[in-house]
């Protein structure tokens, strides 16, 4: 507790996917609001209840990457009385905070990795990290968040473009073999001079005051 604001955390370390969602199929997996031995809540209790911020930490692949209902911790796991799940484990970074599909008075967060740790697409947007503010709404006591999106500026830079070859004007089919070689390496390397100057475009964008000398260093990763 901080002033008005009060906090009971949930943390749920990762175990194996399948194994979790035999737990929770089985109803061995109880989340107490209440420390174990307590007397019964009276209505007053209850509706003391109501101003606590129920906040759950999740280290468990998330259900909407299509692994398959045993693979995954499923927004149906999370109880009811929940207001904020934060999911680790995922790198993709979705730090703004989205409200669960099956109950939207639930919200969602995924912060992502720190650093790109996979050459996929969703690794290529930018970085963020989140400050989480709570607070108790007196006209209608109960508790309320907002988070507010920090973007990291040190991260190595990574694009990611995708090249059809058939599109190229330059490649004739009817030329031989050398030739569509020589063509096609001349064509890569100007794509990939310009995703290298695009990463250090954004690069600046998000640090104003660099030096030319730190970012003509910089090594983005091109994919």
């Amino acid at each position: 507790e901080k002033g008005l604001a009060k906090l009971k955390l949930y943390g749920l370390g990762w175990i194996r996917d399948e194994r979790l969602h035999r737990l929770f199929a089985q109803d061995k997996v109880q989340f107490f609001t209440e420390p174990d031995g307590q007397p019964e809540q009276t209505a007053a209790d209850l509706e003391a209840e109501r101003t606590w911020f129920n906040m759950l930490v999740v280290h468990q692949n998330r259900d909407s990457k299509g692994r398959g209902a045993k693979n995954c911790f499923q927004e149906s796991m999370i109880p009811e009385f929940m207001d904020f799940v934060m999911f680790g484990h995922e790198h993709e970074c979705l730090v703004e905070p989205q409200a669960a599909i099956a109950n939207d008075n639930i919200l969602l967060c995924q912060p992502g990795s720190s650093v790109a740790t996979s050459l996929i697409e969703g690794e290529a947007e930018d970085k963020h990290i989140g400050i989480l503010e709570i607070a108790l709404d007196r006209s209608e006591l109960k508790p309320v968040c907002e988070l507010t999106k920090i973007p990291l500026r040190s991260v190595r830079p990574f694009v990611m473009e995708e090249l059809v070859l058939s599109t190229v004007d330059a490649l004739e089919p009817d030329a031989n073999e050398e030739d569509k070689l020589a063509v096609l390496e001349e064509v890569l390397e100007e794509k990939v001079g310009a995703l290298v100057e695009e990463a250090k475009a954004r690069y600046r964008e998000r640090n104003p005051r660099a030096r030319d000398k730190e970012v003509r260093k910089l090594l983005p990763v091109v994919r």
